[in-house]
């Protein structure tokens, strides 16, 4: 009786009693199984090879001369008409007629060492690799903690993203806001937040005039952030001294709306990626936590 063999990925098939001992590939995942040995095994049944798919068989010899379905692929073969020693069969072949143009595979198909289809082999390699991926132990109280975590990501990441859209659709407006001479009446750097976790950022105060009307704004950009380090809002106020004549942007409809630098730049941008990076974040914790943990 032909050898029952059972691959890593889960599938079961019967193996011919000639490949006892012998590698082949299996047909539900392609990756490499050795059939074990069998004692005094002969081989009983027909070889049969298909022209289609590549899979060989042992066909009962009761077939012999007639045709069959293949059980892999379920093309038409035709039995070569020589007879094993051993007047025995495997029920898993059945004879190909109209009323059973094409028998379906059973659940436990013979073994070929051929190659495994083309049109599935890719996709059944990397479920069997991804079968065999290496699982990290956690525990519950990290696994919660994990999930809290990654929850929070999924949800504040969009929040944040669309904030941060609208204010790089606010900035690029002002691209094309009119613009008056000003001058820089204040400059220097604010501290805010708690004395262990300080924030900087830089407090710039401007004039300027529009159809003979003073106006006064302190915003240098539409986003002007804050910093985790003195040095970055130092720099912002190093390009804008007191007493510097700068260029002032207003915007038409509310002269008292202006800013020193229109358009959207670097910190307007870098607020979409932080979004963006909270987001895949988050996900890639779910993917780690649903599948790579036990």
């Amino acid at each position: 009786m032909p050898n029952v063999v059972e691959c890593q990925c889960g599938a079961a098939f019967r193996a011919a009693d000639d490949l006892a001992g012998r590698t082949v590939a299996c047909p539900s995942c392609g990756g490499a199984l050795t059939i074990p040995a069998k004692s005094g095994a002969r081989p009983n049944g027909v070889a049969v090879h298909c022209g289609t798919c590549g899979a060989g068989f042992r066909a009962g010899v009761h077939l012999a001369g007639r045709q069959v379905g293949c059980p892999n692929c379920g093309a038409a073969i035709s039995v070569p008409n020589h007879r094993a020693t051993e007047n025995a069969f495997d029920p898993l072949y059945t004879p190909l007629s109209s009323s059973n143009p094409a028998p379906h595979a059973s659940p436990m198909r013979s073994l070929a060492p051929s190659t495994p289809r083309a049109d599935r082999g890719a996709h059944s390699s990397w479920h069997a690799k991804w079968e065999q991926r290496k699982r990290w132990p956690l525990s519950p109280i990290l696994k919660l903690g994990l999930a809290i975590f990654g929850g929070l990501l999924l949800l504040s990441g969009p929040v944040s993203g669309c904030v941060a859209l609208s204010i790089v659709g606010d900035a690029q407006g002002t691209a094309n806001w009119p613009h008056a001479d000003g001058v820089v009446t204040r400059s220097e750097v604010r501290e805010l937040g708690l004395a262990i976790n300080p924030k900087f950022k830089p407090d710039i105060a401007y004039e300027y005039e529009v159809n003979g009307q003073s106006h006064a704004g302190n915003r240098a950009r539409t986003n002007d952030g804050e910093f985790s380090q003195r040095s970055g809002a130092k720099q912002v106020v190093n390009r804008y001294p007191v007493g510097r004549q700068v260029r002032v942007y207003y915007d038409p409809a509310n002269s008292n709306n202006s800013m020193l630098e229109a358009g959207a730049g670097f910190q307007e941008y870098a607020l979409v990626f932080v979004a963006f990076m909270m987001f895949t974040i988050g996900v890639a914790g779910y993917v780690f936590l649903f599948g790579f943990t036990k």
